[in-house]
């Protein structure tokens, strides 16, 4: 797995690693941005994370939720929507918004909270787990949150004559 550690400012992932796969360990990407401008991380079954990202991105075409969480079984996805709101994935596929100021993920995610929890860094928390986790490699790569597109409904051009207000 992994060891993925997301907040309102952006997402740590530990590496691209990703387990065992006919012998050897496969580099995938676990961080994705997609085309909503919002960052999905995922740890689990990367197979099962990437139909989770076809979905989000409108790429099945019409496929029923109940097909998809039986195939989305032993994976989970943390969401970070621009301007920070964040929402959990699990096999049921329905987000829940998240409350809490960081979330944690994968296999590594036990001693990185731990780490965190006695004052060290979301880097050293993650360094931490890959001494402790075998399958949480040893580099870092942050993904910071796109900003919030601004609203275009909102029209703030002067205009030549004074509002009605």
């Amino acid at each position: 797995m992994t060891t993925i550690i997301a907040s309102k400012e952006g997402i740590l992932a530990d590496d691209k690693l990703s387990g065992e796969h006919y012998g050897g360990p496969v580099q995938v990407i676990k961080v994705t941005l997609l085309d909503d401008g919002s960052l999905l991380a995922g740890a689990g079954n990367w197979a099962q994370i990437a139909v989770l990202i076809a979905y989000l991105n409108a790429e099945l075409g019409e496929v029923s939720v109940s097909d998809l969480s039986t195939s989305l079984d032993e994976s989970v996805a943390v969401r970070v929507m621009p301007g920070g709101e964040m929402m959990y994935y699990d096999h049921i596929l329905i987000p829940y918004p998240v409350e809490d100021e960081v979330v944690f993920l994968g296999s590594g995610a036990p001693y990185a909270m731990t780490a965190m929890h006695l004052g060290k860094s979301a880097e050293a928390a993650i360094l931490i787990a890959s001494e402790l986790d075998e399958n949480t490699g040893t580099s870092c790569t942050f993904y910071p949150v796109p900003e919030k597109p601004k609203d275009e409904t909102s029209d703030t051009t002067e205009r030549p004559y004074p509002s009605a207000d």
